[in-house]
């Protein structure tokens, strides 16, 4: 087994202090006493139980507040963006569904969404000449 040496960034500086309080109530370090071969086993064994979970198990406990918070803020963004100026129109927005609907091919339908969407809306109001 290698000798493990961290960058200087990687941990806070050593307490010298706290190193003697530690020394003198737990006494010197048993080095030699301790079955590394053993300790990095357990360590190994462990990992894989942990790696073999799928990823939505994470989710799957933050799914109580997860949802709840998707649509608070689901909520909050229409809040901010209703009456936003440069937003497409209900309109626009049906015409391109109904586009879809009707079998049009998605980029004809998404070419006819974005002029319908800049023809309502001055993109370059505001901008210097």
């Amino acid at each position: 087994m290698t000798d493990f040496t961290p960058a200087p960034e990687s941990e806070p500086a050593r307490d010298v202090r706290l190193g003697l309080m530690l020394r003198e109530t737990i006494g010197a370090t048993p080095h030699g006493d301790v079955n590394w071969a053993a300790l990095a086993k357990r360590i190994g064994d462990s990992l894989p139980a942990q790696v073999t979970a799928p990823w939505w198990t994470y989710a799957a406990r933050w799914e109580r507040r997860a949802i709840p918070l998707a649509l608070a803020a689901g909520i909050i963004g229409v809040a901010m963006l209703w009456g936003t100026p440069g937003i497409p129109t209900a309109g626009a927005m049906e015409d391109m569904v109904a586009a879809l609907a009707s079998g049009v091919p998605a980029a004809d339908a998404a070419s006819e969404f974005s002029i319908a969407v800049t023809a309502t809306v001055d993109v370059t109001a505001g901008l210097p000449e």
